[in-house]
C-alpha cells in the first residue's frame, strides 16, 4: 500500500509536518485497531464461556476475564463488554444456538482447515450448532453499528469466508442441511447468509 505519485518539488516544513500529522494518526487508528480487536476477543471469549451452560456463576466467570486479559472487573469498559455476552447469550431469539435444550450439540471456537486451491485454508468457526439434520455456523460480529442496512453490508463481506466454513462442515456432517449466520453482538441482529 504505497502511494506512487511523482513528486517535482516539494517544501520540506510542509512535507514534514503532513508526515508528523500522518504518524500522529496511524497512531490512533491502530490505538482504535487494538481497542476494537481487544473488544471482540473479550467478547468472543465471554460468549464462549458464557454459553457452555455450566453451573459457573457469572462472578466465577469475569474474574477468569479479567485475569486473561487483564482488565479491571469493576470498570465501565468491561461491564459493557461483559453485559453485551450476556445480552447476546440470553437473548431470545437466539435461544435455538445458546439454550442448550434446544439443540443436540455445540462446539465454541472450533478450528477447521479446508483446500483451497492449491493450498490449505484454517478458519475458526465461533460457534457450530447441530440439531438433528441442521447444522448452523455462527460467526460473531462484534461492530458497534444499528443501522440495520449497514449490517447487511457488512454481513456480506463475509460470504467467501461463510462458503469455505461451510466446505469444511459438508465433510465433517455429510448430507446436512447447513445454514450460516452472522451475529452482531452489539445491535442484537442477525443475518443468515446461506442455506446448503
Amino acid at each position: 500500500l504505497s502511494n506512487t505519485e511523482n513528486v517535482t518539488s516539494f517544501n520540506f516544513f510542509s512535507y514534514q509536518e503532513s508526515q508528523d500529522q500522518e504518524t500522529s494518526e496511524n497512531k490512533t487508528d491502530d490505538i482504535e485497531d487494538d481497542k476494537a480487536q481487544q473488544r471482540g476477543t473479550v467478547i468472543h471469549r465471554a460468549i464462549e464461556l458464557l454459553s457452555k451452560n455450566t453451573t459457573d456463576e457469572q462472578s466465577a466467570i469475569k474474574e477468569q476475564l479479567c485475569a486473561e486479559f487483564r482488565l479491571d472487573i469493576s470498570s465501565d469498559y468491561f461491564l459493557q463488554l461483559f453485559n453485551e455476552a450476556c445480552n447476546t447469550v440470553n437473548h431470545q431469539a437466539f435461544s435455538n444456538w445458546f439454550d442448550n435444550t434446544k439443540f443436540d450439540q455445540a462446539y465454541n471456537e472450533m478450528s477447521v482447515q479446508v483446500k483451497y486451491r492449491n493450498g490449505l485454508k484454517h478458519g475458526i468457526i465461533d460457534r457450530l450448532v447441530v440439531n438433528d439434520n441442521t447444522v448452523t455456523i455462527i460467526d460473531y460480529k462484534t461492530h458497534p453499528v444499528k443501522n440495520k442496512k449497514e449490517l447487511h453490508v457488512i454481513a456480506d463481506a463475509y460470504q467467501s469466508q461463510m462458503q469455505l466454513y461451510i466446505n469444511a462442515v459438508k465433510k465433517l456432517w455429510p448430507g446436512a442441511n447447513v445454514k450460516t449466520i452472522i451475529l452482531f453482538t452489539h445491535p442484537l441482529y442477525c443475518v443468515e447468509l446461506f442455506k446448503a
